[in-house]
Order: structure tokens, then C-alpha cells, then sequence
């Protein structure tokens, strides 16, 4: 294409996992709200507090963003909303990304801001009570802020964004007005591209062994997924999972990028102490406006989940009854969520899988 430089990566594609053996179907039951003012309308995100309570982020419901959920058997009981778009003493402007800490405190990062907010423990007394939030601020970024994670006692650690140097991942201690980079370089390429021009093309997720600074990072696009512990600066204990990052090109100004058509959509993920559930996208870049609909759902709902445990093994693949839009998991890896929105009513739906034993 006219206009486009080359940008390819020089690193070796690590073929797929073999399931042979490794894969079961899982079949879901509906969680249902058990009134009118529990209605279910955009979930985006959900966080499993336990087995008892959940946190559903919905975005365009008289601008609540987290509504805080009893489950009992198979019914959803809205217990009331702690994050409203520009609402209350805890307001954001957007979005705002749900952490669960080593603590059982619970860290609220809102889009847009350098101020996040502390919940002192999952209780729902804590949660429904802005006023005894806690708050801290951190240095400016254009990372996306649902990816900070906590890293040691005081510090955290978030995919950089700033392309002003030659890495995946920055980290900082709260109180500190700068980030310090990792020795987490990007992948090695056959032709120059800027560090800026990087940091673009290789936007990953980062997620947090719960007790340990071990992570994943998960690409969003391309089959890309590692694990990796943290100690001071260095990036230590290194597995890929999978090692396929995105190709892309250079767009006319030198800077901006284009995926290949050819890239996989990569994951979504959500982990546990054991276990790392990937969410496998199965069309490629290159397939939107092409392939509209998968098993008459759109096109980016997906019914495969791979699961790894933290040394890179492949545990289990698992087939859902239906697909859906996203994922989450208790800490304890009995139930597997799910989010979906009927094709036919257009009804927001949560779904819950029994999960198998895995040993």
C-alpha cells in the first residue's frame, strides 16, 4: 500500500497448544435479577468478590459505572451503586477499572484521572460508603489506568505508554511524580520503527497473580501472552505462553501504525491464584466488516477458553454452550462468568459455568 513502510517482527512464532485430550464443554446457567432496579443493561467489566458478591460495571444506566451484587442460588440482588459518572463525592468522567488487592481492599482506577480511590475491605458496608474512601495520587500517563497493578507493598506496575523509551512496562511508588522503566524491552524487528510507534502497535493487559508480583501480559492483538515475575527493575522468571506479536506497517507520517490483516484479535483473560483463563478471540484483524457474525452472535463473541497455570502449562480448554462477550472467575475456580447480549430480545444476560477440577 502506498504511504506504508514495513514495520515486521523478527521474532519466532511459537506454535499453538495441542487439546488434544485437555478439552470440555461447559454448560451455563442464568443469573437472574431478582427486581426491577437489578436490571442488566451494558455490563463492561464484573469482578467476582467470592462466591457471594459481585461488582458489574454499567456504563449508561443513569450514568452508574459499579453496582454491587448479592448472588444467592441463581439470582442477581442489587445491593446499591458506588461509582456514578460525574455523581457523589467519588465521581469520574468516563471509566473506572476495579482492583481486588492481597488485602481484600479494593482499588478503584478512573479513566482520565491521577487519582485513585482505596476501599478498605469487600464488605459491602465499605463498598456502598464513598465518604470512608481512601485516596492516593500517581503520575500523569497515557497508559490505559485499568492496567495498573499493585507490585510489592507500595509500588505498581502498568504497560507504558509514554514511547519515550524502549519498553513494555513501567512501574512507580505511590508518591513519586515520575515512572521508572523495566529491562522489558519490545520485540526485536527487521527495520526501524520508533519507540513511540512501538508502544502503539504492542498495547497489552497486564494481570496480577493474587499473593505474588508474577504477571501476564496479554497482547490485544496477535497471539502474544507472557509470564513474568518482578523484582525491582527486572523483569525475572520470563515464560511465553505464546510468542506471535502484531505485525504492522508504518502509516504515511512515520509514526502512526495499521495491523496487518492477518494478526489474530488475541485475548481477553482473567486469573486466579492457580490458574490464567484466556478468552480466545477467533477472527483476525483483518475480518471486521468481512465476518459479521459468529454462530449468530457478532462477530467478537467467542466460546473457547484456554486455561495455563503459572509456570506456562496448558491445563484445559474449554468449550462454552454459547458464545459470549467477555469473561470472569471466582477466586476460589469453582464458576467461570460470562457476559452476552441476546441477539434475539437484545437482553443483557450473565451467565455462570460450573468449573471441573482441574489438578
Amino acid at each position: 500500500m502506498a504511504g506504508l513502510y514495513g514495520c515486521s517482527s523478527g521474532t519466532d512464532e511459537q506454535p499453538l497448544p495441542d487439546w488434544t485430550g485437555k478439552t470440555d464443554t461447559l454448560s451455563s446457567t442464568e443469573l437472574h435479577p431478582l427486581s426491577s432496579d437489578s436490571t442488566l443493561l451494558h455490563v463492561s467489566e464484573f469482578v467476582a468478590l467470592d462466591n457471594r458478591y459481585v461488582c458489574l460495571s454499567q456504563p449508561g444506566i443513569d450514568d452508574q459505572l459499579w453496582n454491587l451484587y448479592e448472588l444467592k442460588g441463581d439470582s442477581l440482588i442489587r445491593m446499591g451503586n458506588f461509582i456514578r459518572n460525574g455523581k457523589g463525592p467519588k465521581e469520574v468522567l468516563s471509566r473506572a477499572y476495579l482492583t481486588v488487592r492481597d488485602d481484600g481492599s479494593l482499588l478503584i482506577a478512573p479513566n482520565g484521572y491521577n487519582t485513585h480511590f482505596f476501599i478498605s475491605d469487600k464488605h459491602p458496608d465499605s463498598i456502598l460508603n464513598p465518604h470512608s474512601w481512601k485516596t492516593f495520587n500517581y503520575p500523569r500517563t497515557n497508559s490505559y489506568l485499568g492496567m495498573v497493578r499493585p507490585l510489592g507493598k507500595n509500588g505498581y506496575i502498568l504497560p507504558s505508554s509514554t514511547g519515550g523509551l524502549d519498553y513494555l512496562y513501567e512501574r512507580f511508588t505511590v508518591g513519586d511524580s515520575i515512572f521508572t522503566g523495566t529491562n522489558s524491552p519490545f520485540p526485536e524487528r527487521e527495520s526501524e520503527c520508533s519507540n513511540l510507534s512501538k508502544s502503539m502497535a504492542y498495547k497489552v493487559q497486564l494481570y496480577r497473580r493474587p499473593g505474588e508480583d508474577r504477571y501476564v501480559s496479554v497482547a490485544y492483538f496477535g497471539d502474544w501472552v507472557t509470564i513474568f515475575n518482578v523484582e525491582g527493575d527486572s523483569i525475572t522468571r520470563k515464560k511465553s505462553i505464546l510468542n506471535t506479536p502484531p505485525t504492522f506497517t508504518l502509516r504515511e507520517d512515520g509514526i502512526n501504525i495499521r495491523y496487518d490483516d492477518e494478526n489474530s484479535m488475541g485475548f481477553l483473560a482473567a486469573v486466579t491464584e492457580d490458574y490464567i483463563y484466556l478468552f480466545k478471540h477467533l477472527i483476525k484483524y483483518g475480518d471486521f466488516g468481512h465476518i459479521l457474525e459468529y454462530k449468530g452472535y457478532p462477530a467478537t463473541y467467542s466460546d473457547e477458553i484456554w486455561v495455563y497455570d503459572w509456570e506456562g502449562n496448558p491445563v484445559r480448554r474449554f468449550i462454552l454452550d454459547v458464545p459470549v462477550a467477555m469473561i470472569g472467575t471466582d477466586p476460589q475456580d469453582q464458576f467461570l462468568y460470562a457476559a452476552l447480549i441476546d441477539p434475539e430480545t437484545s437482553d443483557q444476560r450473565i451467565l455462570r459455568f460450573a468449573l471441573p477440577k482441574m489438578e
